[in-house]
């Protein structure tokens, strides 16, 4: 049974897409050095923001089927696990905006299907307190502990871009990310409660061909706090809910404040299961639950790992 726990405990890591979805629950639990981890997911998104997730467009109505492949490999760093994660992201975006219009006030306009490939994602993580770099057969069976690591993630503008085209599966900027994982496991070893928080910063750089007619989009910085408890309820069986809180990035095109600043309460809830002892499937759906900026959004993400 304790093998079965470890495995389930270690076999889930996942990315988040840019900042709005998080990076989902276990993601940053204390894993053993050696080890290669290998994640595909769905996600399907129906939103008033980009394909990213990054920029609301408060007049939008956006659907956005999102296929993620993420690849872990978790290693010694002084005498603590660090974690190299490189992910890719492809999908198709497509839906309908209000646009200003001279004579009817507003219209509405279709957004043509795009699909193809996004930006990537480049995640290094560090751990700190609680992460000592074990083996697999030194870390089966030892007690849970408080644990804290630092992130790194960078999305350089890989992803395909038309200046032309109102939205976009990739960028044309970097994404720039700083975060804390932290880790509070509680209750009895076999149950793996834990309660994880990660408070998170993104930055931007300049969008130097921004759609439409405009020169320069900038963004302002967005914080990003996730907050996952989750629990084992048989030795396979595990659920989890969660709260993700998004503020700031605000774009400014052409020196001027688009009116778009992010002030959000995401929540959702999920059930995993280990089917073998290096296969595990997990299914999550939520959705904005308050807001002070107009926005929306619902996501069903639905993904399965393989630990080698």
């Amino acid at each position: 049974m304790t093998r079965w726990i470890s495995f389930a405990l270690l076999s889930l890591a996942l990315p988040g897409l840019a900042s709005a979805q998080g990076d989902g629950p276990r993601s940053f639990q204390h894993k053993p050095i050696g080890l290669n981890i290998l994640t595909p997911m769905y996600l399907n998104i129906d939103s008033n923001f980009n394909f990213q997730q990054t920029i609301l467009v408060k007049d939008a109505d956006v659907v956005s089927d999102v296929g993620v492949l993420t690849y872990v490999r978790t290693f010694a760093v002084a005498g603590h696990t660090g974690e190299f994660r490189a992910t890719g992201i492809w999908g198709s975006v497509s839906g309908t905006v209000n646009l200003p219009d001279e004579t009817f006030g507003r219209t509405k306009v279709d957004i043509p299907r795009q699909s193809g490939i996004a930006d990537p994602i480049f995640t290094y993580v560090q751990g700190l307190v609680g992460t000592p770099a074990l083996t697999l057969e030194d870390f089966t069976g030892i007690p849970p502990r408080f644990q804290a690591s630092v992130l790194f993630a960078a999305a350089p503008p890989l992803g395909q871009y038309d200046s032309d085209r109102l939205f976009n599966l990739g960028t044309n900027r970097w994404t720039l990310r700083l975060g804390v994982p932290l880790v509070l496991p509680f209750g009895s070893p076999a149950s793996r409660t834990s309660l994880e928080i990660t408070p998170s910063i993104y930055y931007f750089t300049d969008n130097t061909e921004p759609s439409g007619a405009a020169n320069l989009r900038e963004q302002d910085p967005r914080l990003v706090v996730e907050l996952y408890l989750s629990r084992n309820f048989t030795p396979r069986l595990w659920g989890n809910v969660g709260l993700l809180g998004t503020w700031g990035g605000e774009t400014i095109t052409d020196g001027v404040p688009d009116d778009n600043r992010v002030s959000q309460l995401a929540a959702g809830g999920g059930l995993g299961y280990q089917i073998t002892r290096s296969l595990s499937v997990l299914g999550v759906f939520g959705g904005v639950i308050h807001e002070n900026d107009d926005s929306r959004g619902t996501m069903i993400r639905i993904q399965a790992s393989w630990t080698f």
